[in-house]
């Protein structure tokens, strides 16, 4: 969904401090993700029967989107038993990312390899070889032509695999296919209600299906529709409490419904889950959970919380500091239409970086301090971040009383507004 774009106040802190988390009881490298609480979820494949509930367990971690996690488990899977031709399909699909930025160049060959080398296993089922076929439409050759393209023919691949095998993962999957293509903010679509259709087909056969409530939190996550996602949004997190995006999705309904205390509760474990979980894996801190940190400082404003808003806005700062490299990807159309879901949540600078921004505008936007507009980092220079920053800077000139400096940032936004190929949001009215 998308958050207001403004963001906070930027102070020093110590990183230890910010890194500072919850000590829930999961210990480092000896984890067991079988034995977290990650969703249950059950898959019949052509694969050694000593590998099946590890296999469930990658597909859970699959539905959850927590795609670091899913390659570790799938991964292990392909060690036990090298002929599952399904766990290089989980793999390979670990490279996909619906809704979030799209596959490096090195993702897409990484992704390609694993297919083919699940095409070339001796014993897989006609379901299995059409699912290998669907993901192999996603990367051919390594990524070679449009990304539009294969998106739809990997929607048409899973289409005709539903048609064929329509049982509840295959609906499931068919469902995200279609509303990955979908631009955020479009109108409701036939290709929403179909996917809304088949997820709701399989939440009323199995209501804990990590997939069903997580799918169905996207197809429903806009104001017309988002009554419809709370019986999701208040089981998810219940049906996979490890997982720091399942106890975050939530709150994407919530925020439609105003809901602001289940948001910023919900928000608050997803954090705090985040935090015990990358010191547990020895991972640095800019692996948390930013995207959820971003919600919660947005609630924390709805709710006149502005010094928990201050105290989060902190913890992008120390960790924006901390960033070795603070280079972010080229901008491109795609992730301007995607915005927060494209650039905050996985890839790295990026998920630092315009979280931080994001949250610092807001900051300033919503508490009207506009001595801070001078604490905006340089970075990100892409145009709806640029466009964010000359709103901010023509507010806080005309608050200084100074003229000549507030007219010239607004005359550089509507110069920016009026460029070729600007999306319909920040266009000129």
């Amino acid at each position: 969904m998308l958050l207001r774009r403004r963001c906070g106040f930027v102070v020093a802190l110590n990183l230890l401090m910010t890194l500072a988390s919850l000590n829930l009881a999961f210990g480092a490298d000896e984890r067991d993700l079988q034995s977290l609480e990650v969703g249950h979820v059950h898959m019949d494949v052509s694969c050694s029967p000593s590998v099946s509930k590890k296999f469930d367990t990658g597909l859970a971690l699959l539905h959850d989107f927590w795609y670091p996690r899913a390659l570790s488990t799938f991964e292990q899977v392909i060690q036990a038993d090298p002929e599952c031709a399904m766990a290089y399909w989980g793999a390979a699909m670990t490279y996909n990312h619906p809704f979030w930025d799209a596959p490096t160049e090195a993702d897409e060959q990484s992704a390609w390899a694993l297919v083919q080398k699940g095409m070339h296993t001796r014993e897989k089922s006609p379901r299995e070889q059409m699912y290998l076929e669907a993901v192999a439409a996603l990367f051919r050759d390594g990524g070679a032509g449009e990304k539009s393209a294969r998106d739809k023919a990997y929607v048409d691949a899973m289409a005709a695999a539903y048609g064929k095998y329509p049982d509840d993962e295959t609906r499931l999957f068919y469902a995200l296919a279609m509303l990955a293509t979908v631009q955020e903010g479009s109108p409701w679509s036939p290709q929403q209600e179909l996917a809304a259709r088949l997820i709701e087909e399989v939440y009323a056969h199995n209501p804990h299906n990590p997939g069903a409530l997580h799918y169905m939190i996207h197809a429903y996550d806009d104001p017309a529709h988002a009554a419809q996602g709370l019986k999701a949004a208040r089981a998810y997190a219940e049906a996979a409490p490890a997982v720091p995006h399942a106890l975050h999705m939530p709150s994407h309904i919530f925020a439609r419904r105003g809901l602001w205390q289940e948001s910023s509760a919900t928000n608050e474990k997803a954090w705090r889950v985040s935090e015990a979980d990358v010191k547990a894996a020895g991972d640095s801190g800019a692996y948390r959970d930013f995207h959820s940190l971003n919600y919660l400082q947005y609630t924390y404003i709805q709710l006149g919380r502005y010094h928990d808003a201050k105290r989060v806005t902190d913890i992008f700062a120390a960790q924006y500091e901390a960033l070795p490299n603070k280079t972010t990807r080229p901008d491109t159309a795609d992730l301007e239409v995607r915005h927060l879901r494209g650039r905050t949540i996985y890839a790295l600078p990026d998920r630092v970086i315009y979280g931080y921004f994001d949250t610092l505008a807001r900051y300033i936007m919503e508490t009207g301090d506009w001595s801070l507009d001078s604490s905006l980092p340089p970075l990100p220079a892409s145009r709806d971040f640029a466009a964010m920053r000359l709103q901010i800077e023509t507010m806080a000139a005309a608050q200084r009383k100074d003229a000549r400096a507030a007219q010239s940032a607004a005359d550089k936004m509507e110069v920016l507004s009026t460029e070729p190929g600007q999306r319909p949001l920040a266009q000129k009215s």
